[in-house]
């Protein structure tokens, strides 16, 4: 269909464990064989009470790559150690099986006969109760990506009062960005993260104007505008890049307005985003990489007066950490704070975007 593009929302509505025993599980979604999406976002492992069905009500946005027939949907139950061999069963019409598989039909939008309205129950099956039976409460519903992020209504809070802003986006925009090359080759890593970052486009200079209105009607200084918009952008949902793209590649910088029409991003997506908007406005940003062995972190540093706290030397100025991801972080907060993972606070580096 020329007029639709195919994605779907997966709401995970409820996890419960049928035992006597208390449990630390994971619940893992993966689509056409990738990893889209871990319960509880963090990582680690949710403590689940014997006998106890827990309420998440978590959802996400998957862009399924609609030239295919079909598209497989797996939702993986596990401890620790391999997730494939596990002491969960899920599955109720297979026996000691950890793994619920579904196939979404993308030329009729249908769900295979053992999606049974958004319910699963290991104990469905013939098996014993020699391993855990689980049941998952959850729904997938069909998204026309097309029409997706054309209205977006924004909501964010700062200073204890709420703010709402409804934004269109024009399709075309869109698809011409998200039509780019999103890689970044080994001759320009990783100074490539910082061509993600578009003040000059129209759009943005238009969400920069329209929030620094509302900034001024508030009264707001130049700092306290930087960080109202610094708070615009981090209510937007954190997703990591393999749980939002259907390329199934670890890592996919978005350009700005894929992060506003989508409505989620990551670390690099939402610093992409906030350097755009306040460079558009004149303020002075850099980009801030954050590398060690295992784990890696986007953030922006931004050259204002009247700042107090963490801040980064570059070209003979100081600009002061702001972490975009983190509802409730203002510019200079120490990024310890926020390396949850990561063993270093000196940014490894930095570029003028």
């Amino acid at each position: 269909n020329d007029n639709m593009d195919v994605g779907i929302t997966i709401n995970l509505d409820r996890l419960g464990i049928l035992t006597n025993s208390d449990e630390y599980i994971n619940l893992e979604v993966f689509i056409n064989g990738d990893s889209r999406y871990l319960l509880g976002q963090t990582g680690d492992a949710i403590r689940i009470s014997g006998g106890e069905t827990r309420t998440f009500n978590e959802s996400f946005f998957f862009d399924l790559d609609d030239t295919k027939e079909y598209s497989i949907i797996q939702f993986v139950l596990y401890s620790s150690g391999n997730m494939f061999s596990s002491n969960f069963d899920l599955n109720g019409e297979m026996d000691y099986s950890n793994i619920l598989t579904l196939f979404f039909y993308t030329n009729t939008g249908n769900l295979s006969e053992n999606y049974n309205g958004g319910y699963a129950n290991g104990n469905n099956d013939s098996g014993s109760d020699s391993i855990t039976d689980a049941n998952l409460f959850y729904s997938i519903k069909i998204t026309d990506t097309a029409s997706l992020g054309q209205k977006r209504n924004f909501e964010w809070t700062y200073n204890f009062k709420t703010y709402n802003y409804e934004m269109y986006i024009d399709p075309d925009i869109y698809y011409s960005f998200k039509s780019l090359d999103h890689n970044i080759y080994d001759f320009e890593w990783p100074e490539g993260y910082a061509k993600f970052t578009t003040p000059n486009e129209q759009y943005i200079i238009n969400l920069a104007n329209d929030l620094k209105e509302i900034a001024d009607e508030e009264g707001f200084n130049e700092l306290d505008t930087a960080n109202f918009i610094l708070t615009f952008v981090q209510t937007i949902d954190y997703k990591v890049d393999n749980y939002t793209n259907y390329q199934g590649i670890q890592e996919y910088p978005k350009y700005p307005i894929e992060m506003l029409w989508d409505g989620q991003g990551d670390c690099e997506d939402s610093s992409a985003l906030f350097a755009s908007l306040i460079e558009a406005l004149d303020y002075d940003a850099v980009l801030l990489l954050f590398l060690d062995n295992i784990e890696g972190h986007a953030a922006i540093g931004v050259s204002i007066d009247g700042v107090d706290g963490k801040s980064y030397q570059f070209q003979g100025k100081d600009y002061y950490y702001a972490e975009t991801t983190d509802t409730g972080s203002v510019i200079g907060d120490d990024p310890k704070y926020y390396f949850f993972n990561l063993n270093t606070e000196e940014a490894s580096y930095i570029y003028d975007v």
